[in-house]
């Protein structure tokens, strides 16, 4: 249900003959690698890990005992990571660095402790006021595309990417931007894995998306949607019967 709309609007920005930059924010994490298959991916799209980093940074700046301004954190992991990570029982796939003043200090922090300040003292805040926090993350984004500005920020689904990654605009081009202690195809085996949390198998070179068995189970027992994959031809007709059983199964 996100990948249909965001299909179905780059469709007719590519028929345009125009080419706008692109931000989304409908789970960029697997629908942008999934279009890329058409060549429809947006350029990069908000939130998620991201909205994870300045809490991060600000507690690593705490624990370090130096300036915010001298912290940069990266991290690397999808969606089902960014809305997960608070958790004291967490254990899925994320990869995690910190500099300070652009020397690695990742040994001198304990992951598991700060993560812990992301559901205290850093916790975001629910609901609509909490919202300020997606919108600064895409305020980054839309920065740097729209005017041009260098800018490091974090995003979800860049270049059609699966997951969320550190990305770095420059003299108008994004570029995945890791530290050298941690390889890229590190960082990609992280994004897949974490994709597979979110009950995605994998999205095949056609688009097509290949979901778990125990994905597939809750929404077979569920809703009786039944799809064990679904190709990027078939992707808004199984939307339209989604939402019909959605709306049957809250009606009951």
């Amino acid at each position: 249900m996100h990948l249909s709309p965001v299909r179905a609007a780059m469709r007719e920005i590519r028929s345009s003959g125009q080419s706008p930059h692109v931000v989304n924010a409908a789970f960029p994490d697997s629908v942008h690698p999934a279009l890329a298959a058409e060549g429809l991916a947006p350029q990069v799209g908000i939130g998620n890990i991201g909205l994870n980093v300045p809490a991060l940074e600000l507690g690593a700046a705490q624990v370090l005992d130096v300036s915010y301004d001298d912290v940069a954190v990266t991290l690397v992991g999808h969606h089902s990571a960014s809305t997960r990570l608070r958790r004291p029982d967490f254990a899925g796939s994320v990869e995690f660095r910190v500099t300070v003043d652009g020397k690695d200090a990742t040994d001198q922090v304990d992951f598991d402790i700060l993560r812990a300040t992301l559901s205290e003292e850093f916790d975001r805040i629910p609901g609509v006021p909490g919202e300020a926090n997606v919108a600064a993350a895409a305020a980054g984004a839309v920065e740097a595309l729209a005017h041009g500005r260098d800018l490091r920020f974090h995003a979800p689904g860049v270049l059609g990417r699966t997951g969320g990654w550190p990305v770095r605009h420059s003299e108008g081009a994004l570029t995945i931007d890791l530290p050298d202690s941690l390889p890229e195809s590190v960082a990609e085996a992280t994004n897949l894995a974490g994709q597979r949390e979110d009950g995605i198998t994998r999205i095949d070179e056609t688009g097509t998306a290949h979901f778990e068995d125990w994905a597939l189970e809750i929404m077979r027992d569920v809703l009786g949607f039944d799809h064990a994959q679904i190709a990027l031809t078939d992707v808004d007709a199984a939307a339209d019967e989604l939402a019909a059983r959605v709306h049957k199964y809250v009606a009951e």
